[in-house]
């Protein structure tokens, strides 16, 4: 039976192990923060409504809950016109997304992983093809362990939701509205990567999955277009979206600034890097920049930047994907850690 209260006293060091904590923690019961350092508001409120009196944070997290583990109602949506599914149409398209603050994650295999991480999901879609399955009927049971609410619904009514074919047998309505980059919190320790405009989803979602395996504190996202919540994305991410801090910065400039006068190296992947790979020096603080592959980085990243890296290859190529690129500096970056 989950316990009414819960009290942590918070003492992490950096934003991903915060979110991390805090993902950890149960829905349906009040639970007590003892904020250890004012930065960490700001990550409390991603994932709790409640209110902050000094230093003490009330609240329950946002998704869906109950007091009763194990009793809730599957409940069945048989209207096309239902409300909750409107809302779900509009998490189709960017707009609706940056919205509402929500994303759709599709296909049993990432609603798992958003179920076992601990994400803030406020509604389990599914089929009765869910159900055919020992893993679909495991997936229910892990759901309703944790207090999360289901809603069965018909193939031809998820159909007119999702464009997605064949049709998933379930989707997972997430929160997750996205802070401006300026209001994270950095540390001599930080490693970042910044992808500037990736509007390719695909790659994208692999771009944050390297950056998830490698142990970045943040990614941060700068275009308009760079769109982290599209499904495509977050299928390609493999669970690292939600789970990694992911930022987006209205001002690039600003940013970098603040990261040059915080002590950061600014790294920036390019063809035409003074510096090869392994002669950079890649040791935190320090922030890596990537860009697409037809443009790369704008001028302005490049102007902020450092240092200017390039990645050997053998003749022939000139570039790589933008997530392989990534994941090699950030590799390297890992390496230089350990042998620090």
């Amino acid at each position: 039976m989950m316990t009414r209260e819960q009290a942590l006293l918070l003492c992490e060091k950096n934003e991903r192990a915060l979110r991390s904590s805090l993902l950890s923690l149960p829905f349906g019961c009040s639970i007590h923060l003892t904020l250890s350092e004012p930065w960490m508001l700001a990550s409390v409120m991603e994932l709790f409504e409640g209110s902050l009196t000094g230093s003490q944070f009330v609240g329950r997290r946002i998704g869906s809950y109950s007091l009763h583990p194990g009793s809730l109602q599957h409940r069945r949506i048989e209207n096309s016109r239902a409300p909750m599914l409107t809302e779900l149409r509009l998490l189709n398209t960017a707009a609706g997304r940056r919205q509402l603050g929500r994303f759709l994650a599709e296909g049993e295999t990432i609603v798992r992983r958003a179920v076992m991480d601990g994400l803030p999901i406020l509604n389990l879609i599914y089929t009765s093809t869910l159900t055919k399955s020992s893993e679909g009927r495991e997936l229910l049971g892990l759901a309703e362990e944790r207090s999360i609410t289901l809603s069965i619904i018909s193939e031809g009514i998820l159909a007119k939701i999702t464009t997605t074919r064949p049709t998933p047998a379930a989707l997972a309505d997430i929160y997750l509205p996205l802070r401006d980059a300026g209001s994270f919190y950095n540390t001599p320790d930080s490693t970042l990567l910044i992808a500037e405009n990736i509007n390719n989803p695909d790659n994208l979602g692999m771009t944050i999955r390297t950056a998830d395996a490698a142990n970045v504190d943040a990614v941060a996202l700068i275009g308009e277009k760079t769109d982290p919540l599209h499904k495509n994305c977050v299928r390609s991410s493999r669970g690292a979206v939600g789970r990694l801090p992911i930022l987006r910065s209205s001002d690039p400039s600003s940013f970098l600034l603040m990261l040059k006068e915080s002590g950061f190296r600014i790294a920036a992947a390019t063809g035409q890097g003074e510096t090869e790979l392994h002669q950079a020096d890649l040791l935190p603080p320090v922030a890596i920049l990537v860009g697409n592959e037809q443009d790369g980085l704008s001028h302005n990243m490049l102007s902020l930047s450092t240092q200017r890296i390039c990645i050997p290859m053998a003749p022939g190529q000139d570039s790589l994907n933008v997530g392989v690129a990534a994941g090699v500096m950030l590799y390297e970056a890992w390496r230089q850690r350990q042998i620090e």
